[in-house]
């Protein structure tokens, strides 16, 4: 499926939009955040990490994918979010619409549990 689908790139709009249909929700997601931490990098580095949690190693391995290989990597991931929740997020959702923004900067963005591999 993955070699079917056109790079963003080089493809029209109503291409892109046929090619997004094909991938799961997840998938959509997956790809939507890479693009942005990609394009983060390039204007911001040390603030993308911060805004997305990310360490400098797992930075630079998303800098340094090609974008040919963005397509194949999203697929290959099939329903498995490559970028989880927080574990304040219920907190959060709790919280008073007023204090989210400052709870969310104080704490940080860290997901609920790691999985050994």
């Amino acid at each position: 499926m993955a070699t079917q689908l056109t790079p963003l790139l080089t493809a029209s709009t109503e291409s892109v939009a046929q090619d997004l249909r094909c991938l799961a929700d997840v998938q959509v997601l997956n790809l939507q955040l890479v693009h942005a931490i990609r394009l983060g990098m390039e204007r911001d580095a040390p603030g993308t990490c911060r805004k997305f949690g990310l360490q400098a190693d797992q930075a630079d391995g998303l800098r340094a994918l090609p974008q040919e290989h963005l397509w194949p990597l999203v697929c290959a991931v099939g329903q498995s979010c490559l970028f989880v929740a927080r574990s304040d997020l219920v907190a959060l959702l709790a919280a008073p619409l007023d204090l989210v923004g400052t709870l969310a900067s104080a704490r940080p963005a860290m997901p609920l549990a790691k999985f050994p591999l």
